[in-house]
Formats: C-alpha cells, sequence, structure tokens
C-alpha cells in the first residue's frame, strides 16, 4: 500500500515537472521582439507589458503584477546611467532593486535561485554590454549562460548554444541603433528567428537535464 502511494506520488511530482517545463517558452520570442520594437520605437508602455508577459514565461511566475514594476525600476535606473558608469555605482543602484525584483519572483515561481546572486549575473551582461571590450555576442553569451545556470540549474556550458543565438540577436539589433538604421520587418522576422531557435535550444538543455 506504502509502495503505491510512494508510486503516485512519483507520478504526481513528474507530472507537476512536466508542466512547469512543457511549452515554458512558448511565444517568449515574439514578446521579446515586440519589446525591443516598442523601446526602439519608444513606446515604453508596450515594451511594459511585453516584458511582463516575457518574465512571467522565463521565471513561470505567478505574481507578474507585482514582480513587473520592480523589475522595471531597475531596467529605467539602468537606461538613466551614463554609459561610462562604474560597475560600483550599478552595484549601488541597480543591484538592489533587480535583487528585490528577483526576491519577489521566488514567491511564485517553481524554480530555487539565489536573488541577490541572480541578479549580480543579469546585471553583469547589462554593463558588459555597455563596454566596448566586453559586449562581444560570445562574451555576453558566456554571461547570459551563468544567468541561466543559476535559474534553471546544471552548467553554463549547459545553455551556451541557446545564449548564443540570443547574444547575436541582441547584437543585430544593436547595430541598427547604432547606425540609426530603420530596421526593415524582414530584418526584425529574422531577429524573431534567432530568439526563437534560442528558446528552443533552451527547453533542450532543460530537457537533457532532466533525463
Amino acid at each position: 500500500m506504502i509502495s503505491r502511494k510512494i508510486s503516485v506520488l512519483v507520478l504526481l511530482t513528474l507530472s507537476f515537472l512536466e508542466n512547469v517545463y512543457a511549452c515554458a517558452f512558448d511565444d517568449i520570442a515574439p514578446n521579446e521582439i515586440t519589446v525591443w520594437r516598442a523601446y526602439y520605437h519608444n513606446d515604453l508602455e508596450r515594451a511594459q507589458e511585453s516584458l511582463g508577459t516575457m518574465l512571467e514565461k522565463l521565471y513561470r511566475i505567478q505574481n507578474v503584477k507585482d514582480v513587473l514594476p520592480l523589475y522595471a525600476k531597475a531596467v529605467m535606473a539602468f537606461g538613466q546611467a551614463p554609459q561610462d558608469t562604474p560597475k560600483e555605482v550599478y552595484d549601488e543602484t541597480v543591484l538592489p532593486l533587480l535583487t528585490a525584483a528577483f526576491e519577489e519572483m521566488r514567491k511564485t515561481s517553481p524554480y530555487t535561485f539565489e536573488a541577490h546572486l541572480l541578479a549580480a549575473a543579469e546585471l553583469k551582461w547589462w554593463v558588459a554590454r555597455r563596454n566596448p571590450e566586453e559586449c562581444s555576442p560570445d562574451k555576453i553569451a558566456l554571461m547570459m549562460a551563468q544567468v541561466y545556470a543559476l535559474l534553471y540549474g546544471g552548467t553554463p556550458k549547459n545553455y551556451e548554444r541557446a545564449t548564443l543565438w540570443r547574444a547575436y540577436a541582441a547584437n543585430v539589433r544593436d547595430q541598427f541603433q547604432d547606425t540609426l538604421k530603420e530596421v526593415r520587418e524582414e530584418d526584425w522576422s529574422k531577429l524573431q528567428e534567432m530568439l526563437t531557435w534560442s528558446y528552443e535550444d533552451l527547453e533542450k538543455s532543460l530537457q537533457r537535464l532532466r533525463q
């Protein structure tokens, strides 16, 4: 009888985990592109709405309404800082806001993570993208992989392919912004395709970790 109860418990646990991970990243790529396009056209309201959907799916949270204002404050504080802001200033001004957002996420996310460590890793690649010596897609991808490892488990190596696609997509988008070149519809479609590959690889990485 006890053995049967244990078997049922194991099946229920596995079913829960499948629901957590299955299709967890559906539609993130279109939402991320919407965020990029909205920022590109200075439509902050639309950007924030799509950002909330991204956070909801990436972290599997149920309290996005509580998380989004905190995360948005961190993004705004970072965006308002000059390009040459020292790391210590980011740590004093942006890191506490980002940590508060991740602390709030932990309340409903099925993932186990240290909010301060995750916030520091996230901020690290934000800052690196502003540094000409650190902003290559290959370097940014490694930093993003560290974030995924802290969030989902495993090691950064598990996520190198997924983060590389995302880092290269962001780099292409930045090139358009830096040159003030108008992004055509086909360009956005290609960027979305790269992000789709990124999140598909992320799902595959998580599937391999569960095997």
